[in-house]
């Protein structure tokens, strides 16, 4: 099985190698093949990153805008075309999983009934950015605070992070991570819980947007596995929009499934 993997902004694809050495680890190497590739952009450490690994890092794009997101993808497929054969499927993390779902909705709309040059994908964390959705469907102004605020609250969360990881490694004293809950601000009030679990959602208004009527060439109709944490820092952004536009609106119920994990 030939798996590409698709890193998050501020890492690099021997990072992770590293991250996910775990799960490689459970698997037969002479019937797995793993291709870990650098996104095309220098960028900084991504959040809690430095103090584990030396750079250089990369980014998929360097701005949130279609056209940023569309130049990662032209150099993922030339990538792909490159390839004596299919990638079985693609493995990606956050911003990768920006990229990779962007890649397969233009795909479905501009080429429908081609084939894609993967059969199946993996995604940790991640989505369909809204400002890409924007390109088919209106994304209503109540949606953009969501993702925007969330996105503050990421930041916020990350630097946290970082100075606590940065502190256990000059003291050797562990600290807890989760020592305050998750927050989850949905376009009008933040709210708090220890976890998180995907709520009931109404398609009509989904964090205002409205998927109730989407048209089936915006549903992923390629297997597909989808991963998050309960306590993800990430939770604002990507449980509350990205995570529910794919599960209950951009992927084909027959064909998807959902991991969660206690992290």
């Amino acid at each position: 099985m030939k798996t590409l993997c698709l890193h998050g902004a501020g890492t690099s694809g021997d990072i992770f190698s590293v991250q996910t050495a775990g799960l490689r680890a459970k698997l037969n190497t002479e019937e797995h093949q793993f291709d870990f590739i650098n996104a095309p952009h220098s960028w900084h450490a991504g959040p809690g990153v430095g103090p584990f690994f030396d750079g250089p890092y990369y980014a998929w794009f360097e701005k949130q805008t279609a056209v940023d997101v569309k130049g990662a993808i032209e150099v993922l497929l030339k990538h792909m075309r490159a390839q004596c054969s299919p990638y079985d499927t693609v493995l990606c993390f956050s911003q990768g999983c920006n990229v990779l779902s962007s890649l397969i909705l233009y795909h479905q709309m501009d080429y429908p009934g081609n084939p894609l040059p993967f059969r199946s994908a993996i995604f940790i964390c991640g989505g369909i950015p809204p400002y890409v959705l924007n390109t088919w469907i209106a994304v209503q102004e109540r949606a953009r605070l969501v993702a925007e605020q969330n996105v503050r609250q990421l930041r916020e969360t990350s630097a946290e992070f970082a100075d606590k990881i940065e502190a256990m490694m000059v003291s050797g004293v562990r600290q807890s991570m989760w020592d305050r809950p998750t927050a989850i601000w949905d376009g009008k009030n933040r709210v708090k819980s220890p976890s998180w679990t995907m709520p009931p959602l109404d398609p009509a208004d989904v964090y205002g947007l409205d998927l109730s009527a989407l048209s089936s060439s915006l549903q992923i109709n390629i297997p597909t596995v989808h991963v998050y944490g309960h306590k993800d820092p990430k939770g604002g952004l990507f449980t509350t929009m990205e995570v529910a536009m794919r599960y209950h609106a951009l992927t084909v119920s027959l064909r998807t499934s959902r991991v969660q994990y206690d992290g």
